[in-house]
């Protein structure tokens, strides 16, 4: 996403495009990199986007633990 910002001169120039990215994906908010004014609905679209992909990955974290157990359990009961 980073490099996707530095390409399209999202960030204001001179700001650190990585951390800007981690920012806006984490839903941090802006506190001293605010991407330029063309560009201000980005950093909502991607926060979004991280929240989606957090609460995905918490998902399928979930149920291959899920499985595993019980796949231990049947194992366990032969």
């Amino acid at each position: 996403m980073a490099a996707i910002y530095a390409l399209l001169g999202v960030a204001p120039p001179g700001a650190d495009i990585l951390y800007f990215a981690f920012v806006n994906y984490a839903t941090l908010g802006y506190g001293d990199v605010v991407p330029v004014e063309s560009w201000r609905l980005l950093g909502p679209i991607t926060s979004m986007n991280g929240v989606l992909l957090f609460g995905w990955s918490t998902a399928v974290i979930f149920e291959v633990l899920t499985r595993a157990m019980q796949l231990r359990d049947e194992a366990n009961d032969k």
